[in-house]
């Protein structure tokens, strides 16, 4: 350019450039996507123990589910809250339904529904025994009753 002289220019300088450039983005994603694998990696490895730890708590928990004595603990409670249904009746003079004596009072948790009911039911039965000796005279004054409070409630 200088002097009427025209100079080629040189392409190798360009090529390095853009080498150079296109090997250093490559490099900043590489690092970017090492350190997402090491993260990924360590958070991995913690949910892992974490899971081992949450393991081995369950297992200890099942070994001492099967040295309890549930069946026990069901007939105590049992029977303290069927004597309760007893007291109930002397306080009030009243005598609830089966599902009303459960709502009412505190029976095992461990203890299937259907099996409390049924003692309760067994229980609430003696007590109409106890109230009403001659019983059919009583259960068919109940049923009445209750029938009547059934067809009252449904048409209203």
């Amino acid at each position: 350019m200088f002097g009427g002289k025209v100079s080629s220019v040189d392409w190798n300088i360009f090529y390095s450039t853009v080498s150079q450039t296109s090997g250093a983005i490559v490099g900043i994603f590489a690092a970017f996507l090492i350190t997402k694998i090491v993260a990924n990696q360590s958070e991995y490895y913690r949910n892992n123990e974490k899971a081992s730890d949450f393991i081995s708590k369950s297992r200890a928990l099942e070994h001492e589910t099967k040295i309890r004595y549930f069946q026990w603990y069901n007939k105590h409670t049992a029977n303290c809250e069927l004597s309760e249904i007893d007291d109930l009746y002397q306080d009030t003079g009243e005598i609830l339904s089966a599902q009303e004596y459960y709502e009412k009072l505190n029976f095992s948790p461990f203890q299937p529904k259907e099996e409390a009911l049924a003692l309760i039911q067994n229980k609430v039965d003696e007590i109409w025994e106890m109230k009403c000796p001659n019983e059919k005279k009583c259960l068919l004054k109940v049923t009445e009753i209750f029938l009547t409070l059934n067809i009252k409630y449904k048409f209203q």
